[in-house]
């Protein structure tokens, strides 16, 4: 990758919480409270979700900045979603705890030399990844929760 593309990549990790603020302004708390269906997640669970998912890559790029070739566990998030407890949670603080992790992660890969983003691990699913796909990896899945936190809002816009 090219400096121009890690800057891209921590252009778009960085964006992600405010993102985030945009899609879910104004709502209230019955309409972030919830559930679509049975099973789904509440906005307050996709943001809970994306608190647990942002602090996992960063354990793991910062893993990956002080050892060689650490192995990536796993990552429950349904099980981090029920005990962080974010459906009870106020967003506000959730959303304060999204933008701290996502800041010190993008500090920690801003500082990274060519060289360090191509420092590897062994994702537990995924095999070898380096920095920069893991990167990647965790903006495309944040990406991925953007569009369902969208389509949450229209659905209730809607009714």
């Amino acid at each position: 990758m090219t400096v121009g593309e890690h800057k891209e990549l921590v252009d778009g990790l960085a964006a992600v919480p405010d993102r985030v603020v945009e899609l879910i302004a104004g709502l209230d708390e019955e309409t972030l409270r919830r559930r679509p269906a049975e099973g789904e997640w509440s906005i307050k669970e996709v943001c809970g979700h994306l608190v647990e998912d942002a602090r996992t890559w960063q354990e793991r790029i910062s893993l990956m900045t002080t050892q060689t070739d650490p192995y990536l566990k796993r990552f429950d998030p349904v099980t981090g979603v029920r005990e962080g407890g974010y459906q009870e949670a106020r967003n506000e603080k959730t959303l304060d705890e999204f933008r701290r992790v996502r800041r010190e992660t993008v500090e920690m890969v801003s500082k990274l030399t060519p060289e360090g983003w191509e420092r590897t691990g062994r994702h537990w699913s995924e095999g070898p990844v380096t920095i920069a796909e893991a990167c990647s990896i965790a903006l495309d899945h944040a990406k991925s929760h953007l569009e369902q936190l969208r389509e949450l809002r229209e659905r209730r816009v809607r009714e």
